[in-house]
């Protein structure tokens, strides 16, 4: 497999980023995952301005065009004779090298990395549990992707320990979030609901989508409520697209499949 690392491409196997890169060291990042359908690269514009946002908030100097990058986007994964099927595409970008310490470095270049990788979207729908994890909230954060998945990586254990394949966060209101790397909807009452970004969930690509193109209320949804009240239960991010729940293990509701 290749990558791209600052522009050359390079084997996965090889070394490629300085143990002294900011992202490595201290998660001084951020990054974007596309899916690739096997044509078009979608939503690549909707993805960029996120990714800009997340330089802006980190300060972090980036020089390449939106153009330039799509452009290597497409030479990788024809690189890797992944044109003609659907793959995933993450574009990483650090503040690049520098001294230890949390000091910012005089002189920044930017370091970044693009991976692809054959993907094929899986229908067959997830069992949930809430998570015993609290999530922070809203905060700068979590308007972006940015390289501190630590919480994703919690709740990832706890599903692997229960055997499940995902968990739901609620934040110190007792709100419904999301889950560990995806938006999350339901039906209540036969309306499609989904938390508002003032909750602390990601302003996700897929989930901006679904609220322009579907008839969804965005507001706060208590824990209780998913747990008593949602009739389906979905996620969304741009990798998965729509993936239904079957089953949320804390809630004695029997789900009704979401068709898409």
């Amino acid at each position: 497999m290749i990558v791209i690392v600052n522009g050359a491409f390079v084997s996965l196997n090889k070394p490629q980023i300085l143990v002294n890169d900011r992202g490595f060291l201290l998660g001084d990042g951020i990054f974007e995952t596309l899916y690739y359908d096997g044509q078009y690269l979608e939503c690549y514009e909707a993805h960029w301005q996120r990714l800009q946002k997340g330089l802006a908030i980190f300060q972090i100097p980036f020089h390449l065009s939106e153009t330039m990058i799509h452009q290597q986007i497409l030479d990788l994964l024809a690189a890797n004779h992944l044109t003609q099927q659907p793959a995933s595409v993450r574009i990483t970008i650090t503040r690049g090298m520098g001294d230890r310490g949390l000091n910012i470095p005089i002189n920044q270049s930017a370091s970044w990395v693009i991976q692809t990788a054959a993907y094929k979207r899986v229908s067959s729908p997830l069992t949930l549990d809430i998570s015993t994890h609290c999530h922070p909230g809203k905060s700068t954060l979590s308007s972006i992707k940015h390289l501190g998945y630590q919480l994703s990586i919690l709740g990832r254990l706890e599903a692997k320990q229960k055997q499940i394949d995902d968990v739901v966060f609620v934040n110190s209101a007792d709100e419904v979030v999301c889950s560990t790397a995806a938006n999350i909807f339901m039906v209540i009452d036969d309306v499609i609901v989904t938390p508002p970004l003032i909750a602390g969930c990601l302003p996700g690509i897929k989930r901006g989508q679904m609220i322009q193109h579907k008839n969804v209320i965005v507001r706060p949804i208590l824990k209780q409520e998913l747990l008593e009240k949602a009739e389906s239960i979905f996620l969304t991010n741009s990798l998965i697209g729509i993936q239904p729940v079957k089953q949320l293990l804390a809630s004695k509701k029997e789900l009704i499949p979401f068709i898409k």
